[in-house]
């Protein structure tokens, strides 16, 4: 048989073959479309926890679940109701609120090496919100990363107001690719 040379010709012999049951064939899309697509978003990933299980570790909940963050708490057990440190029960409502605890067996330095890729910052009552925001923006500038916000000595006061003016910050962030989830420590 003579290949068929006119455009009318092979249609007519396609629309002849799908009659007959055969599938349509359809062209995958050339490379150069398929490099035009756009890359998903980069993620950049922030972990809050707060070392020692002090009492204003505590009192900062309602701080996480007014801007509906969630935290991993490390408390050494030997600290669970000395003074200045949660009680048990204190501890028991932290976890029901959903956040994770760590109870170590002994007290752990507030900073410890952070994981390798990871940037830390520590808050206590002298941190700057600058440097809290400054961390989370420059892991977005470069295309996303892992902050960890440690929070060690959180005094009434400065140390709060930090801390509340940095989660209300950060809550909302979601949307342009910021995700807050537990520390992987």
């Amino acid at each position: 048989m003579a290949p068929l040379r006119s455009l009318p010709l092979q249609a007519l012999a396609l629309g002849a073959l799908c009659l007959l049951g055969c599938r349509q064939w359809v062209a995958p899309p050339a490379p150069e479309v398929m490099r035009q697509q756009p890359a998903p978003p980069a993620r950049t990933e922030v972990s809050l926890s707060f070392e020692g299980g002090r009492i204003e570790h505590f009192r900062a909940l309602p701080l996480l679940e007014a801007n509906g963050l969630s935290a991993t708490f490390r408390v050494p057990r030997e600290v669970l109701g000395t003074p200045d440190h949660m009680t048990r029960l204190q501890l028991g409502l932290v976890e029901e609120s959903g956040h994770r605890v760590v109870q170590a067996p002994v007290p752990a330095p507030c900073a410890a090496e952070p994981l390798p890729g990871t940037t830390q910052v520590v808050l206590d009552g002298t941190t700057p919100l600058g440097a809290l925001a400054g961390a989370v923006t420059r892991a977005e500038a470069r295309g996303g990363g892992q902050v960890e916000v440690v929070l060690c000595g959180l005094e009434e006061g400065q140390g709060f107001e930090t801390l509340a003016h940095f989660l209300g910050w950060l809550a909302p962030r979601a949307q342009s690719g910021t995700h807050v989830q537990l520390s992987r420590r």
